[in-house]
């Protein structure tokens, strides 16, 4: 009794300093610096530069509860998927059971599973946010563009469950769906600009044929989507450099539109990232 009261004491303590933080701008909501850990998968890390170093990545720091409950929420769902009704079932009760704590505790947390999802799907949108922010979209550096989607596509790899189920998950949660919608248009922008900064650079050819763009927007997308579940049915899964090789492949769909010196630039970033 006498330790869960300083545990309690200790927790008010260190939400308070939080608190002081957050309120002398230390910390930055919009960009989910509140729920960034460390190791946020103990399956895959991704590189992040140190200025998006978080409160909970400073020396002797013990995630919190909700984090802990998160961590193992991803890794279970990784394993087993969301809706899997031939497999072993992901629930609250099997959370709480590998982190030896009550079901009780879980809820006071996260009251349903849908709350588990919606913590995951949040952490997941803040850190990719983190990512595309850093990629220099306004200049046509192949070798950047790689290494910032290479950044993104380890970020899925990590959160691979909401893109395995992503059809069963959008159609259980409405919220999700409205802003995985929104994420999809954003990233349509980015390839967007990504065309138009090779055209003013002289990197692309005339386009050849009315709405070819358009449908190469629609392939850039496709690919983007769903190579995470193609990985998951080929021996891509276990590769080490398995989001290097998709990233390389979703950029490869602009390789027929390219001029003679963007093609030449293009295989020069892949000769400087592909491993020899």
């Amino acid at each position: 009794m006498a330790s869960q009261f300083w545990e309690a004491i200790f927790l008010w303590q260190f939400q308070a300093l939080i608190a002081g933080r957050k309120g002398a701008g230390l910390l930055q909501k919009q960009s989910g610096f509140q729920n960034f850990e460390k190791n946020f998968s103990t399956e895959s890390q991704i590189f992040v530069p140190s200025r998006h170093l978080a409160i909970d990545q400073l020396p002797s720091m013990v995630p919190d509860t909700k984090t802990r409950i998160l961590q193992t929420a991803l890794s279970q769902y990784n394993e087993n998927g969301v809706y899997n009704p031939h497999g072993e079932q992901v629930t609250a009760r099997s959370i709480a059971a590998a982190l030896k704590m009550s079901d009780g505790n879980l809820r006071y947390h996260f009251p349903t599973r849908e709350d588990i999802l919606r913590g995951l799907y949040d952490q997941f949108s803040d850190r990719l946010n983190l990512i595309t922010n850093d990629i220099p979209l306004g200049k046509a550096d192949w070798k950047a563009w790689l290494q910032g989607f290479g950044q993104v596509y380890e970020l899925m790899y990590a959160y691979r469950f909401l893109f395995r189920d992503v059809v069963g998950i959008m159609q259980h949660q409405p919220e999700l769906n409205v802003h995985f919608t929104f994420l999809k248009k954003e990233r349509r922008k980015m390839f967007g600009q990504m065309l138009q900064t090779l055209q003013y650079q002289g990197y692309l050819r005339p386009e050849p044929g009315k709405g070819q763009f358009e449908r190469l927007y629609e392939q850039l997308q496709l690919h983007a989507d769903f190579w995470v579940a193609n990985a998951a049915l080929s021996s891509e899964e276990h590769s080490n450099d398995r989001c290097l090789h998709a990233t390389v492949q979703t950029f490869s769909l602009f390789a027929p539109y390219l001029s003679v010196i963007g093609l030449d630039k293009w295989q020069q970033a892949l000769d400087e990232v592909l491993p020899v």
